[in-house]
């Protein structure tokens, strides 16, 4: 096999030549920057995706803690003793007249 191309100059001073480095490193480069914008594109549109995703559950975050205070105010309203005794009153609950003794009784450990 022969190294001389059909106008006369040998294969390895072909691709060593000055044009043909230039050439290839214009080519590489070009391709270099294509992949290079695309990813750039592929990337800021995968973060803006999750960017918006990121800000919808922000918003959903807000809204349930809001909830969860309002739900809060109603537990406490609810359990205060004024509100027990306003709504004992209404459902016609009254005020005890006489005292009650608490009655204890005695406990044994055979009984248990």
């Amino acid at each position: 096999m022969t190294d001389i191309c059909n106008n006369g100059f040998t294969l390895k001073r072909a691709l060593l030549s000055p044009l043909f480095i230039y050439r290839v490193c214009v080519i590489v480069s070009f391709f270099l920057t294509v992949l290079s914008f695309f990813s750039q594109v592929f990337i800021s549109n995968t973060y803006a995706a999750k960017s918006t995703e990121m800000r919808e559950l922000l918003a959903a975050k807000q809204a349930l803690s809001r909830d969860i205070d309002a739900i809060n105010l109603d537990i406490i309203k609810y359990s205060s003793i004024a509100y027990v005794n306003a709504k004992a009153l209404d459902l016609g609950f009254e005020r005890p007249t006489k005292e009650f003794k608490v009655l204890q009784s005695k406990s044994t450990d055979s009984n248990l």
